[in-house]
C-alpha cells in the first residue's frame, strides 16, 4: 500500500468516529433542550392553570372605619383561581370605589395569599345631620356615615351643607393648633361669612370667613389662653375684639 493511501485509510475512522461524536453531542442538546421546554411548559402551567398556586385566602389590613368583611367582599377575589391569572388591578378598582378608602395596594403572595393593604380617609370633623353623624374628610368630602362618631371627633352642625361650606369648614379645622382644638365643643356654620366656635367653657369664638384662617387660629389661641371673656372676634385677626 502506497503511502497516500495509507494516510487515506487512516483518516477515514477518525471522521467516522468525529461524526459520531458530533451526532452524540447533538442528541444529548437536543434532549437538554428538549427536558428545559417540558420544565418550562410544566411551570408555566403550574403558576397559570395548576390549583398548586392558586389564590386560597384574603387578608386585609389598615381598616378601622370599615370592617374586614366589607372590604373582603367588595374585593369579590376569585378564589380557586391561579394567582397570575388574577386581576389584580380589578380587585384594586373595587375596593379603591368604597368610600372610606384613601390608598389602597394589592399584591399576591405564593402563599396563596391576596394581600391587600388599606389606608383610609382620615375624618376632620363629623357633621350632624337628622340622620346621624357623617364623616368629613380633609377636603370637605362627606365619605361615611355612623352611629357614633370616633372619640375626640369634632362634631359640626351645618343647615345647608354645601360643598363650599364643608370645604371652608375643612380649612379651617385643619388651622386649629392642639391647644385650640382640645378647647372647642362644637363648630356651628351658617354661611360662608358665618363660622362660629363653641369652646368647651361655653364661650364663643367668632371666625367669619375661612380666610386667614393660621393667623385667626394663631390669634385666637392667644386670647383663649390669656383673656377671660365669653366672646372672641376673630373675624378681623389684626383687629380682634372680646366681650366679658
Amino acid at each position: 500500500m502506497s503511502p497516500e493511501a495509507a494516510a487515506v485509510s487512516d483518516v477515514r475512522p477518525r471522521l467516522q468516529r468525529r461524526r459520531r461524536q458530533t451526532r452524540r453531542q447533538r442528541a444529548k442538546l437536543a434532549g437538554l433542550v428538549a427536558a428545559i421546554v417540558a420544565l418550562l411548559v410544566a411551570a408555566i402551567w403550574l403558576a397559570v392553570f395548576s390549583p398548586v398556586f392558586a389564590a386560597d385566602r384574603v387578608e386585609v389590613s389598615g381598616v378601622h372605619q370599615l370592617t374586614v368583611e366589607e372590604v373582603t367582599t367588595a374585593a369579590a377575589v376569585p378564589l380557586g383561581e391561579p394567582l397570575l391569572r388574577l386581576d389584580v388591578d380589578a380587585i384594586h378598582d373595587r375596593v379603591a370605589a368604597l368610600a372610606p378608602v384613601d390608598q389602597v395596594t394589592v399584591s399576591r403572595r405564593w402563599s396563596g395569599v391576596v394581600a391587600i393593604a388599606v389606608v383610609e380617609r382620615t375624618p376632620v370633623y363629623g357633621l350632624v345631620s337628622p340622620n346621624g353623624i357623617s364623616l368629613v374628610d380633609r377636603s370637605g368630602l362627606i365619605y361615611y356615615d355612623v352611629a357614633e362618631p370616633p372619640v375626640g371627633l369634632l362634631l359640626v352642625t351645618m343647615p345647608e351643607p354645601t360643598d363650599r361650606l364643608r370645604a371652608d369648614t375643612a380649612t379651617v379645622v385643619a388651622a386649629w393648633p392642639e391647644s385650640l382644638r382640645v378647647a372647642v365643643a362644637q363648630l356651628t356654620v351658617t354661611s360662608s361669612d358665618h363660622i362660629e366656635l363653641t369652646l368647651i367653657t361655653g364661650a364663643t369664638v367668632f371666625w367669619g370667613s375661612a380666610d386667614q384662617s393660621d393667623l385667626k387660629a394663631e390669634v385666637a389661641a392667644t386670647l383663649v389662653a390669656t383673656v377671660p371673656a365669653s366672646y372672641y372676634d376673630v373675624s378681623a385677626p389684626a383687629f380682634p375684639a372680646t366681650r366679658p
